[in-house]
């Protein structure tokens, strides 16, 4: 990857500093390419593929939709390390691609996935025993060190769903009006 000082440089403003003049220098902008395919090779149309660099001080994400054929294509992008993944939480069928690490400028990347479980549902009022509007959170359950990953959404005319689920256990917590609340495993 090329050195910081060749893309880029900080600029540092301060409160009150007035005006400050910059100049920006283009550089020819760089692709990461490839395909999703599931682990039995078939292709992954309309597969959400996301991208961010490693370097904290180039942080920010870029993603693509693969097409028919599964392909993708992410950029302009610099000649640094990136992070990719495919599928995952709210992304459809997919449970999100074991990460991959690639230099802006890579075209032969394959990112493979798994089928996802989807979960899908009803809040119930305990008053009127009707559908009601809620905040809906998900976190997998067993972990005993760290964070567990997680999950929110909130209902739609009074149904959820959440798409591309890691498949396993997970708890889930229902917040609605008046400080009501429901969990379940």
């Amino acid at each position: 990857p090329a050195a910081p000082a060749a893309i880029g440089e900080r600029v540092a403003l301060s409160p009150g500093c007035g005006r400050v003049e910059i100049v920006l220098r283009l550089v020819r902008g760089l692709y990461l390419a490839g395909v999703v395919q599931e682990l039995s090779g078939a292709p992954v149309p309309n597969c959400s593929v996301s991208a961010h660099a490693t370097d904290p001080a180039r942080y920010g994400y870029l993603g693509a939709k693969t097409d028919d054929m599964g392909a993708f294509r992410i950029g302009p992008l610099l000649d640094v390390e990136y992070e990719l993944t495919a599928g995952g939480a709210f992304q459809g069928d997919f449970a999100e691609s074991p990460p991959l690490h690639a230099v802006g400028g890579r075209t032969d990347l394959v990112l493979s996935v798994t089928r996802a479980a989807r979960l899908r549902g009803v809040v119930l009022d305990p008053e009127t025993n009707e559908p009601c509007d809620a905040q809906v959170f998900l976190s997998q359950a067993g972990v005993h060190d760290g964070f567990a990953m997680g999950l929110g959404t909130q209902t739609n005319e009074k149904k959820f769903e959440v798409t591309g689920i890691t498949p396993g256990t997970w708890d889930v917590v229902v917040t609605a009006r008046a400080g009501r609340i429901g969990t379940t495993r």
